[in-house]
């Protein structure tokens, strides 16, 4: 951490010294982790989410989803940006990566899910280090145990999503982001050659990472907002043209998407249109418990839950008392993208708690420093093990049940079987029919409609509609349908029910 953000003068002129690393800062307690210790820990951890995600990897279905991501990322040439602009509302980075990952390796449940198995072991390493330059190698090292075996984390590890890219990719700007408001004011003020390769690696990871999470995800530019107010709030403390030429630079291909952002999001007939609306506190007491012991929470989950919570609000209160500025750029991170969502989740049915994916380990790390603060050992030691207790026990629960109880495949294969049988017409929107043309490429009774009018005349000339759906679901889905108009005839495949609509008279 540089002298001048720690609140002492800066180095005097004269013989060049070397930098104060952040783990040496004043007012930093004596390490108590060692450097080889620290990275031999860091690359078990890593090693340990390898092996967790890899653990029943192709136990679940592919979903729709995961076979959406497959869908987009199997259009070519400009089919890729006429199909996400229609049926998405999200960026085209993850998609491209994954049709390029696909492309040489090929599709397949196991090879699909690879690559968030492989950004989830990243964000683990990145954690560690991120932790240790904040609070210490110890508080880095039990963050990073944490992520690894959080429910949540290892949940999105293992699908066809961008949800662990982009945790991967935020916890890295974040990083990058902290050394280069600090390694700015070192490299002035010494003249020290490694210091300055220090900063332009960190100046051009901002920017990269940066782009990465905007082109990814757009709701990630709430992180990039959260940096703003923090280069703000530091104004007098780093070097402010540097920074500001690392946001610049950051924007100039978002601002190059961003027409196409706005007519994605005014045409688009994804998911967004018809997720329904439920009371907040109801998603705040959700994302509490999906960042601890994920689903089929207990007593003992909720006693973990409470414990962590309190110390990220410990950590937050006196990193704003104490003026650390150092820890302000991690208060950003979690605060107003948390905020943020909170808010619109008033208004709009936005607020998924997979959307908070990427503020999941600033939440472990603060939480991790806040418990670290309690002074008695003998309260301290059982805490903490009480804690991993739960997060094992939540993994164990987790790899036991199947997703949901869903049998995708062999739903998929009953639509597909009654569909010839009866030469129906399958009409259903992009996420369902990318479900149906990864299991069957070959299947050509379908039609692409809407949950518009185009369904309705669909079934006034008579053909069936095939609805795939988390039980009743699909009357919230289009509640212009009149069921006491319809014939409608249900199978279930554990927990999902497969509908077929037929318009009645």
């Amino acid at each position: 951490m540089p002298a001048k953000l720690a609140g002492t003068p800066p180095a005097s002129p004269g013989p060049s010294v070397p930098p104060i690393p952040a783990e040496s800062a004043p007012g930093r307690p004596r390490e108590a982790v060692s450097d080889r210790v620290f990275l031999l820990g860091t690359l078990a951890l890593a090693a340990l989410a390898l092996v967790l995600g890899l653990v029943r990897l192709t136990r679940n279905d592919i979903w729709f989803d995961e076979a959406a991501s497959l869908f987009f990322a199997r259009q070519r040439g400009l089919d890729f940006f006429r199909v996400l602009l229609r049926e998405d509302t999200h960026g085209p980075l993850y998609y491209g990566l994954l049709k390029l990952w696909t492309w040489v390796f090929g599709e397949g449940d196991w090879v699909s899910r690879l690559p968030s198995v492989l950004c989830s072991c990243v964000c683990v390493f990145v954690v560690a280090r991120l932790g240790a330059r904040l609070f210490g190698r110890a508080v880095g090292l039990f963050a990073a145990l944490l992520v690894t075996l959080s429910p949540f984390h290892l949940y999105y590890a293992q699908e066809v999503r961008f949800y662990s890219f982009i945790a991967c990719m935020a916890t890295l700007h974040a990083l990058c982001f902290v050394r280069l408001v600090g390694e700015d004011v070192q490299a002035s003020a010494v003249s020290s050659r490694s210091s300055r390769r220090a900063s332009r690696w960190a100046w051009w990871g901002f920017a990269a990472t940066g782009t990465a999470c905007l082109l990814t995800f757009y709701m990630s530019g709430l992180l990039l907002v959260a940096e703003a107010v923090c280069a703000l709030i530091l104004r007098q403390r780093i070097e402010r043209k540097r920074v500001l030429g690392a946001f610049a630079t950051t924007a100039v291909l978002p601002a190059a998407w961003l027409p196409a952002v706005v007519w994605q999001i005014r045409h688009s007939h994804g998911s967004i249109r018809w997720i329904p609306q439920q009371p907040t506190w109801k998603f705040l007491t959700h994302a509490c418990y999906t960042f601890t012991a994920g689903k089929g929470v207990t007593w003992f989950d909720s006693i973990v839950a409470v414990a962590l919570v309190t110390g990220a609000l410990v950590t937050l209160i006196q990193a704003v008392r104490r003026r650390e500025y150092r820890l302000w750029p991690l208060l950003c991170w979690f605060l107003l993208p948390l905020v943020a969502v909170l808010v619109i989740s008033l208004r709009r049915p936005l607020h998924e708690a997979r959307y908070l994916m990427m503020i999941l380990p600033a939440f472990f790390l603060l939480a991790v420093a806040g418990l670290g603060q309690v002074p008695w050992k003998a309260i301290r030691w059982p805490l903490a093990a009480a804690v991993i207790a739960a997060f094992v026990v939540a993994d164990v629960r987790y790899y036991r049940q199947d997703k949901f109880g869903e049998r995708w495949r062999d739903a998929v294969a009953y639509m597909r079987k009654q569909a010839i049988a009866t030469e129906t017409v399958v009409a259903m929107p992009a996420h369902e029919i990318a479900t149906l043309t990864y299991y069957f490429p070959d299947f050509r009774h379908l039609q692409g409609a809407n949950w518009s009018g185009n369904i309705n005349r669909m079934l006034t000339k008579g053909h069936r509609l095939w609805i795939l759906s988390h039980r009743d679901h699909w009357q919230m889905i289009s509640p212009t349908l009149r069921r006491d108009a319809m014939q409608v005839d249900a199978r279930t495949f554990g927990s999902l029910t497969l509908v077929c609509l037929l318009l009645a008279g």
